[in-house]
This record gives structure tokens, sequence and C-alpha cells, in this order.
């Protein structure tokens, strides 16, 4: 069996895998290194198994995480277009979790993804949502990698002050007031006074909060281990 075929099968396992593969499991496909890369974005991105039963279900989830200690830039844009995803109420909990999760496993490219993240921001290929979320994944590359963070903050700030898309406008506010930009506050308020933001996107309560209060605490997750996201972010039995 070649070793192409051999990923392809662990990764395939994870189907079974329930609510955490076995650390046998997640070694072998580790080891398997380039060869896992595509069949794990394939089963990531299969977005209608979270509609399946146990333990099916768990199958994205899992092989998105696996896509975090195996990244490639190649997987930004495929699990962006996923975006928007279909969340069927507070007891969804898987699909909410791989949404949530997305950018901090993009972000754990770190400075490689800070470029093509950009440019699917202004890919107009892409939904609104996955815009956003690639504003979202370049706050957690610059978390995972700390260099990118001042370089990050001039360039959303010459953004902003250019922008004249109100939704990308909102979006690079939000980005600024993921990292808790207390110094900012001002011109972000300015512009809610002159009705340049998306409210509905972002709330001003939510900016005020964000900017003044330290930032988006989700980000942290960008640098969990594998073993920390399955005991700190579940899913639990």
């Amino acid at each position: 069996m070649s070793v192409d075929v051999a990923a392809a099968e662990h990764v395939r396992e994870l189907r079974a895998a329930g609510l955490r593969p076995s650390d046998t499991r997640i070694r072998t496909i580790l080891k398997s290194g380039d060869a896992a890369f595509a069949p794990l974005l394939a089963l990531a991105t299969n977005l209608a198994l979270l509609d399946e039963d146990e333990p099916e279900l768990f199958a994205p989830l899992h092989a998105l995480r696996l896509l975090g200690e195996l990244p490639k830039v190649d997987m930004i844009l495929p699990i962006l277009r996923e975006f928007p995803i279909d969340i069927h109420g507070e007891w969804d909990e898987i699909a909410r979790s791989w949404a949530n999760e997305v950018p901090t496993i993009i972000g754990r490219l770190g400075a490689v993804a800070i470029a093509p993240l950009w440019a699917a921001f202004d890919d107009e290929t892409l939904a609104h949502e996955g815009q956003a979320v690639a504003m979202l994944c370049l706050n957690c590359a610059a978390t995972f990698d700390p260099h990118q963070r001042e370089p990050l903050i001039g360039k959303l700030r010459e953004r902003l002050a250019i922008e004249q898309d109100a939704t990308k406008r909102t979006h690079l506010v939000i980005g600024l007031a993921n990292f808790g930009l207390a110094s900012d506050y001002p011109q972000v308020l300015s512009l809610y006074r002159e009705g340049r933001l998306d409210t509905q996107a972002l709330p001003a309560s939510v900016a005020r909060q964000l900017l003044l209060s330290g930032g988006e605490k989700g980000m942290r997750w960008t640098n969990l281990s594998l073993a920390e996201r399955y005991e700190q972010l579940g899913p639990l039995p």
C-alpha cells in the first residue's frame, strides 16, 4: 500500500473516531505528513457530515484540528469558501465549534498566512462571511506569531483610513478591536457617529467592550496544542 493510500485510509477512519481520536491514530496521521494533508482538507470541508449522527458528525472537526498540526497555505481558500455555514440553533455544538476554531487553526500558519489572508479579505468571489473570517484569521496569525502584530495593526489603520466600503470598513474595525486597542476608540466612535459602520455586524457596545477591555480572548486558542483543544474545547461526553 502506498503512503498516500495509507494516509487517506487513516484519515477516513476519523469518521468512526467518536469524541476524540486515539493518540495512536493521531500519531499515525501526523507521521504521514504531506500525504495526509489533502485527505484531511477534504474531510475538514465535508460539512454535510455535521448533519449526520455520531460518530461521523465529529469528523470534520477532528480533521480541521489535525490540519492545524500540518498547516499549509493551500488550506486557506477551501476552508473560507465553506462560509457561511449552517448552525441549527444553540444545540448545534459541533458546527459552532468548527466555525469558531477555523480562525485559530488557519492562524497557526503565522507569518506565511498574512499575504494570502489579505488577498482572501479582498477576494470578491468569497462570501462576505468568508471575507470576515479572513480578518479573524489575520488576528490569530498575529497571535501565533507576535512579530506580525505591529505590522498588521499598521496595515489595518492604513486600510481603514482609505476604505470606501462600509462592510469592509467594519471588518477592519473588528480587526483592530480584537487586539483591544484602546487608543483607536475615539476614531471608531467617530465612525459610528458618522454612520459609516455596519452596526448589525459590530454593535457599538461590542466594539467599545473589545477596544477597552483587552480584545477578543478567544484568539488565545490559536496557541493551544492539539491535546489542549480536546481538553479545553471539547467535544465533551
